[in-house]
């Protein structure tokens, strides 16, 4: 949207001599471009970003974890259907006896997409042209790699051995992944370990690692760790390596 600003200019003064006036006229210019910039920012003028938004940082949602990424297009919808696809909304919803409060790390939209255009073919060729491609089996076994019984948010979570892949706790998924959770120092403005903390997580069986964007979204039956946007996200099938003997 475009602002017109007018904009009246008195010099005090009186008259001055000509060298004295163009130096006042000049100050006055740069000063009243400086204020024109700030307000044309502050009023909408500077509205181009590249921020995704990856749900409530530190927030609390009135309502389940389903209700939560129903409500949150944008961000949650492919997760939607994988879950509904699967027959999980019970699970997401809290109407699970058998795991009534979780921790998800709720992999976005843009994470999904990504995972579908690098499924390739040997002639490389997009496999899953949609999350409706996938087989069942494939949905469920990435819904339930993200997710592990029981509500943890970041303070619960012990720091990593900076510089190792050791420290945190591991915990097993609901489809039987031994995943490590752990907690880092942030940096701030280029230094390190002086930023907000954040949470990190490593698949021990596969090497796979990422981070959280927003985390600690509080739900009724969960605590929601949104994920980056720029996850790249991996197939359990293929790349866990073990077979597993547990999970659901």
């Amino acid at each position: 949207m475009s602002r017109r600003f007018i904009i009246c200019v008195f010099l005090p003064g009186g008259c001055l001599s000509g060298g004295e006036t163009t130096k006042n006229i000049w100050n006055m210019k740069n000063y009243m471009i400086g204020i024109m910039f700030v307000i044309a920012c502050g009023t909408g003028g500077c509205e181009k970003d590249t921020f995704h938004d990856t749900g409530l940082a530190n927030g609390v949602y009135d309502g389940t974890a389903w209700e939560y990424m129903q409500a949150g297009h944008g961000n949650w919808d492919s997760l939607v259907i994988m879950i509904r696809k699967v027959g999980l909304v019970d699970l997401f919803d809290g109407k699970d006896p058998d795991c009534p409060q979780m921790t998800v790390f709720g992999l976005t939209n843009l994470s999904i997409v990504q995972f579908l255009l690098r499924t390739t073919d040997g002639e490389g060729e997009q496999v899953y042209r949609s999350v409706a491609d996938m087989p069942d089996a494939l949905c469920r076994e990435i819904l339930l790699s993200y997710v592990i019984a029981g509500r943890h948010v970041r303070v619960d979570f012990p720091y990593e051995v900076q510089g190792t892949l050791e420290g945190g706790t591991v915990f097993e998924t609901l489809n039987g992944l031994d995943l490590r959770v752990y907690r880092v120092k942030g940096s701030w403005q280029g230094m390190p370990d002086i930023g907000a903390d954040g949470i990190g997580f490593h698949f021990l069986e596969s090497g796979h690692t990422g981070h959280v964007a927003s985390g600690d979204i509080m739900t009724d039956n969960a605590v929601v760790h949104s994920l980056s946007t720029t996850f790249q996200m991996a197939d359990p099938v293929v790349d866990g390596g073990e077979e597993r003997t547990g999970g659901r």
